[in-house]
């Protein structure tokens, strides 16, 4: 039976490997797609809370 050896170390090592590239490559995707959406949109990122919700920064008394 030497169809048993696909749970060598080798082949499970293999597939653990192209697991990690293909997270990264998720991760990598999404990264250049938010991006290109920041650009799209004028680059507007996490600061425009401080001007759109100025009430968060200071608590109510």
């Amino acid at each position: 039976m030497p169809s048993i050896s696909t749970s060598s170390p080798l082949i499970i090592l293999v597939v653990f490997l192209i697991m990690i590239a293909l997270l990264f490559g998720a991760v990598l995707v999404a990264a250049v797609a938010q991006a290109i959406v920041n650009k799209v949109r004028g680059q507007h990122g996490p600061q425009e809370n401080v001007t759109t919700y100025p009430t968060m920064l200071y608590p109510r008394y």
